[in-house]
């Protein structure tokens, strides 16, 4: 009996062993299989990602290229690119709803030339703008798509391109005077430069990413007065300011917006779903719909003073130009200008404005602007001089700038002046960046000529 149970116990191991044996080939070829299945599928998504940048490069090197890439092969695989770029041509040209092949969930809106259609209509695209498209279909926005094929494997990389515009700065300078400093009652968020050095008096507070040419001056040679930089800091970055922003908006108003010629200073109030505007003080306010009063929402005043306020419903660029003589060319701030769906509470605010002067944004020195904060949401842009509170020096203590948007300037103003006390006359700076504008920008803002990425989807 015993050599009998003893020969079973020893089968019954052997075939516990050959079972296991079995399954354990099973699991190192899977193993195997499914390692060979990622390194293809790894490599699909490298091609992919070479397609992208090459597409991106010519591009940057010329904003008139569309042509893409058609099984373009490449490090064993192959690229296939389409570039929707609706700047070009886009009379010519219609929106596509277009889905991923690896993932048809993902739909993006390409806009295509007019011939090409029906082969997109084909391979079941669909006519219009997607519905769930991140891009809104913008046609600010230039679309890459490029498919990377290895092997029986293919993977998909997006990128989202526009014109870089000057209005993604919450703060921008091209020069500092030596007389103006940021203090710790200084608060910016977003992104902020100077083409020069940026002075500091008592830890002022940056939460975005801070550039600047030459770096940093303290108040006093013996105690460093370091910024807080919180979004980070890098020196050595020079930035061209344009020198025909203005003259490029005024065109813009000639084509098909609103522009005020001869007269002195033109009044304008935004209030909501009017514009109300007037050429003297004590004349009654013409009123028109906001909706149809400028085709291309431009409205400038040609060699004039510019004085607005309201509440903005819409997107809309204002600008003036004039050389500076009896104010012309400045912008007055105669009270609060401020958004009607405050993008602060709802973040599918559809309401923008780009504030954009030749000389200078002052904010008045009325009774309005005499006591209290003054709310501002635009993006400012003064081509020549800068953003400033009239009268600095002289005017009372009046509160906070609560600025939601971005200065933009050549020259640096003062808002006020400041003491081992604080504030002494004008106002706080409290600049709050409008998240929004890394990827929209007023209309017809002015741009630095170059294209920057803003997504990058797979």
């Amino acid at each position: 009996m015993f050599g009998k149970g003893a020969l079973l116990m020893i089968v019954g191991f052997s075939m516990i062993f050959l079972v296991f044996g079995h399954n354990f080939n099973n699991m190192a070829t899977s193993s195997v299989i499914n390692f060979d299945e990622f390194l293809v599928q790894s490599k699909a998504h490298q091609i992919a990602a070479s397609g992208a940048n090459f597409a991106a490069n010519q591009v940057f090197m010329n904003s008139l290229w569309e042509t893409g890439y058609s099984n373009l092969s490449f490090d064993g695989g192959t690229i296939n690119v389409i570039i929707s770029n609706p700047l070009i041509n886009l009379a010519t040209k219609t929106a596509i709803c277009h889905s991923l092949p690896s993932n048809p969930q993902n739909k993006y809106t390409l806009y295509v030339p007019n011939a090409d259609v029906a082969g997109y209509l084909a391979k079941g695209d669909q006519l219009g703008v997607c519905s769930t498209d991140p891009t809104g279909g913008s046609i600010g926005l230039i679309t890459i798509l490029s498919e990377g094929e290895y092997a029986d494997k293919n993977s998909e990389v997006g990128i989202l391109l526009r014109p870089s515009k000057f209005s993604k700065f919450a703060y921008f300078s091209n020069y500092e005077p030596s007389n103006i400093w940021w203090t710790n009652s200084d608060t910016v968020w977003g992104p902020f430069h100077v083409n020069g050095y940026i002075r500091s008096y008592r830890h002022p507070t940056y939460y975005g990413k801070v550039t600047c040419k030459n770096g940093l001056k303290y108040y006093t040679s013996s105690y460093k007065d370091k910024p807080n930089f919180y979004g980070g800091f890098e020196k050595g970055v020079d930035l061209p300011l344009p020198t025909d922003g203005v003259q490029k908006l005024e065109d813009a108003a000639d084509a098909s917006g609103v522009k005020f010629t001869g007269q002195d200073t033109v009044f304008l109030t935004f209030d909501k779903d009017s514009i109300k505007f007037r050429f003297h003080q004590n004349d009654k306010d013409s009123v028109v719909e906001a909706v149809s009063f400028s085709p291309n929402k431009v409205i400038f005043a040609d060699n004039a003073v510019l004085r607005v306020k309201g509440s903005v419903s819409g997107q809309y660029s204002i600008g003036c130009s004039g050389n500076g003589y009896g104010g012309r060319g400045n912008i007055y701030l105669d009270d609060n200008i401020t958004y009607d769906d405050d993008p602060r509470i709802n973040t599918n605010s559809a309401d923008l404005l780009g504030i954009i002067a030749q000389q200078n944004c002052y904010i008045a020195d009325n009774a309005a602007n005499s006591s209290g904060d003054i709310d501002i949401h635009a993006s400012i842009f003064c081509e020549q001089g800068g953003f400033g509170s009239e009268n600095y020096d002289s005017r009372p203590y009046g509160g906070d700038i609560n600025l939601h948007g971005g200065i933009i300037q050549a020259v640096r103003r003062a808002v006020g002046t400041f003491g081992s006390y604080g504030t002494g006359t004008g106002f706080n700076k409290r600049y709050r960046y409008d998240q929004r504008l890394m990827l929209i920008s007023p209309p017809h803002y002015p741009g630095t000529g170059q294209y920057e990425v803003v997504s990058w989807f797979e």
